[in-house]
């Protein structure tokens, strides 16, 4: 019996989750059990990524997988298939492609499932980027917020002339109300170029 290749890839979003092998594991256990299921079945190579899978171009660990996909006519593995990608359009230029692959979550599922998961996980991506974003501009509207070292977000020195003769504090209200304005004047322009076209 000629032995069955598969090439595994994990894909984590952050360094973080990089370092800890956060995710990696459980990705990794969920390869390991599908193989040790398959009769015959090899587990030829493994690829490892950190790179959100929202980003469209620079994915050069997935590119080699698939690149040794073809070479030794084996079948992709990924745990989960927003790990792939978090892109409908990245799920749907694959799929032109044609390479053998297998989404564990989704083993047996068709085409048009797999086109409706993306478009979940597409729109998963957004949600989680718009949670960030909250969360971040929350924080910066927090004058006495510290980051995790404990130092506070911005140069304390004050290097404007225009700001040199006022005390400390009017310093940084004036600095604060700038920011301010200069933010509601970005606004229109950060809106035009967010909103789906």
């Amino acid at each position: 019996m000629t032995p069955k290749l598969y090439i595994a890839y994990y894909r984590v979003s952050t360094d973080k989750q990089g370092e800890r092998g956060l995710g990696i594991q459980a990705q990794r256990d969920a390869v390991t059990r599908f193989i040790e299921r398959q009769e015959g079945a090899v587990l030829y190579a493994c690829f490892t990524e950190v790179e959100s899978g929202t980003k469209k171009g620079n994915r050069p660990g997935l590119a080699d997988a698939l690149a040794l996909v073809r070479k030794v006519k084996g079948t992709l593995l990924i745990a989960k298939l927003d790990r792939l990608a978090r892109n409908v359009r990245f799920i749907a230029t694959l799929m032109e492609e044609n390479p053998d692959f297998i989404a564990l979550d989704f083993p047996e599922s068709q085409p048009v499932i797999l086109h409706v998961m993306a478009s979940f996980a597409e729109h998963e991506a957004r949600v989680i980027a718009a949670r960030t974003s909250a969360a971040i501009q929350a924080r910066l509207k927090d004058p006495d917020y510290r980051n995790s070292k404990g130092a506070r977000w911005g140069n304390p020195q004050c290097l404007n002339p225009k700001y040199k003769s006022l005390s400390k504090s009017e310093a940084a209200a004036a600095r604060r109300k700038d920011a301010v304005d200069f933010a509601k004047k970005l606004e229109p322009i950060i809106k035009f170029y967010l909103q789906d076209r």
